[in-house]
Order: structure tokens, then C-alpha cells, then sequence
């Protein structure tokens, strides 16, 4: 693996700029991308299959509200977990022709402690109450990817540093502009779901000619839609993530460096 040698150029981009890259890399590793985000979206949407399938909930007058808003609910917790090896093959496809899939459910196994506590029990306490719900968004955005790229420990050591002040570090002043980019993101994935919503309902009524939609189909609908934007948004959040590194700590020169430093002292070995 060379550092100075991507798969994709390392510059910074724009929030637009951001979003087409995303289309291409989605299309240049579609297969393994959304192998990757099968597994872990699996579990969750059997889980949440099951939650939202209780006969009084599912009898309520107003079920088609209640179902939207609780796999929208169910599916922004479980996002970060359920995204977490997509985000590692991405971070593999910037060095490497062809993915490690050993190495990246064993990175992920190692992430999940982690994962669980800040992005499953921290975060969902503070998405609870209106006032800090817009933290995970703002103040730390980009955890997951601190937590599954960069593997800083819980605890720091003397001389190391921990994710919690990592995340600290890279987030910084940036607060205000990443949480501009999430609401610009959340906006466009609230139309991306709307419309795929509606191509769905359109491919249904023309291959049965039955212009209804039962519940049965509302829910498919709407969790293809749900987990189809969110696999989107996990590949948009990875390449936000790569920019503000690249804005705020010049990683593009950092990478330079450390394959000209490898290179060195291969050459005085």
C-alpha cells in the first residue's frame, strides 16, 4: 500500500461536488458496496420488522404515520452500526485495488465496543430530549468514522490520544459548517426518499394495474426507500468526513510525507 498512491485524488470539495462523487464511487463498487451494507443493515431491519409488527399498533387508524415516523426514528439510531462496513470498505478503496474482507469485519469487530457506546447509548440519549439533539450531527458528525478508520483507544494512553479527543480535535470550529452540510444532506435525503417512494407506487400500480396501497406494500416501500438513502448518506458522510480532514489538518499533504518518510528509510534498510 502506497499513501501518496489513491484510488480517488484527495483535494478538498464542495457539498454538491461531494454528493457526484459519491454516484461515482457507488457506481464504480456497487457490488461490494452494497454487499457490505446488507450485512449490516440485516440484522437491524429484521429486528425493526419485528418491532413495528404488533397487531394493536398494526390495527391503529393512523398506522401509516406511526410507521413512518418510528422506522425513520428506528432507522437514524441504528445508521452508524448499520453503515460500519460500508465505511470500512471505503476506507479501503482509497488504498487498495481489491478489498480485505477478513481484515474488515475484524476492524469491525474491534470498532463495536466503541460503536456501541457512543453511537448506541450516548447518542441515542442525547437524540431523546430537543436541546441536544443536535449534537451527533454538529459537535462530533463524523465519530463513526473516527472510531472505524482511525482506531484511537477509549482510554488514552501517556502518549496517545482517545476517540472522545480526537473527535474533539478534527470537529473543533467546525461545528457550524458540518452541521450546515447535515441539514443540506438531510434535505436532499428526505426527497430522495419521497422519491423513490412515489417510482415505487408507479412501478407497482403498472406491473398490477391496482392503483391502491395496502400496508403490506407501504412498508416494503418505505424500507427500501429508508435503508436505500441511508446507504446513500453513508457514503456522502465518508467523503465529508475525508474533506474536513483534508481542510483542517492538510491530509493530503500528511499522506505525502508518511510514503516519502516509508520510502526513506526502505532506502537506508
Amino acid at each position: 500500500m502506497q499513501l501518496d498512491k489513491t484510488n480517488m485524488v484527495i483535494r478538498e470539495r464542495g457539498l454538491l461536488e461531494i454528493l457526484d462523487l459519491a454516484l461515482h464511487l457507488i457506481r464504480a463498487h456497487a457490488m461490494h458496496l452494497l454487499a457490505a451494507f446488507c450485512l449490516g443493515v440485516l440484522p437491524f431491519a429484521l429486528v425493526n420488522a419485528w418491532l413495528l409488527n404488533f397487531p394493536s399498533y398494526y390495527e391503529a387508524e393512523d398506522w401509516y404515520l406511526l410507521y413512518t415516523f418510528w422506522t425513520l426514528a428506528l432507522v437514524l439510531l441504528e445508521m452508524p452500526i448499520a453503515g460500519a462496513l460500508t465505511t470500512l470498505y471505503l476506507g479501503q478503496t482509497l488504498f487498495l485495488a481489491k478489498p480485505d474482507w477478513r481484515a474488515l469485519h475484524r476492524d469491525f469487530w474491534k470498532s463495536l465496543p466503541q460503536l456501541l457506546l457512543y453511537q448506541g447509548v450516548i447518542r441515542t440519549i442525547l437524540l431523546m430530549p430537543v436541546i441536544t439533539s443536535f449534537l451527533p450531527y454538529a459537535s462530533w458528525a463524523y465519530l463513526s468514522e473516527i472510531i472505524l478508520l482511525e482506531r484511537n483507544p477509549l482510554r488514552a494512553k501517556r502518549d496517545g490520544i482517545s476517540t472522545w479527543r480526537r473527535s474533539k480535535l478534527l470537529h473543533g470550529s467546525n461545528v457550524g459548517d458540518i452541521f450546515v452540510r447535515w441539514i443540506g444532506i438531510a434535505m436532499i435525503a428526505a426527497l430522495q426518499v419521497m422519491g423513490m417512494m412515489i417510482a415505487l407506487f408507479i412501478v407497482k400500480v403498472w406491473l398490477t394495474s391496482l392503483p391502491d396501497l395496502g400496508r403490506l406494500h407501504y412498508a416494503i416501500f418505505l424500507n427500501l426507500a429508508v435503508w436505500s438513502t441511508a446507504f446513500f448518506a453513508t457514503v456522502a458522510r465518508f467523503l465529508c468526513y475525508l474533506d474536513l480532514r483534508i481542510r483542517r489538518e492538510g491530509w493530503e499533504v500528511e499522506l505525502r510525507m508518511r510514503a516519502e518518510a516509508v520510502r526513506m528509510a526502505g532506502a537506508l534498510s
